[in-house]
């Protein structure tokens, strides 16, 4: 299972904690794998399988609208009220069983 690490997880809660007095909210993404050209080109044992790819199915990595789009919310007025969060883009990739 795929978790954030530190500084992606607790960079987001400090500067939202040191924006909300200015009324300003802050948050990030965690996307998975995102099926750009460079990835594939750098990125082969997706393709065949093995290693992490055994794990991820290769026709479910994120496509970067999928990225594009959840950035697009936060940044919209429905999400106002979020801040100090990490938003995973990811499928179901850390649901774990997979």
């Amino acid at each position: 299972m795929r978790r954030p690490r530190g500084s992606s997880w607790g960079a987001p809660v400090s500067w939202a904690l040191e924006l909300a007095p200015g009324g300003i909210a802050s948050s990030a993404v965690s996307p998975a794998p995102t099926a750009t050209e460079m990835f594939r080109r750098t990125r082969p044992i997706w393709q065949r399988g093995g290693a992490q790819g055994d794990r991820l199915d290769p026709a479910r990595l994120d496509a970067p609208d999928d990225v594009a789009a959840a950035v697009s919310f936060l940044l919209s007025g429905g999400a106002g009220l979020i801040t100090g969060h990490v938003l995973g883009i990811d499928g179901e990739s850390t649901l774990g069983g997979r």
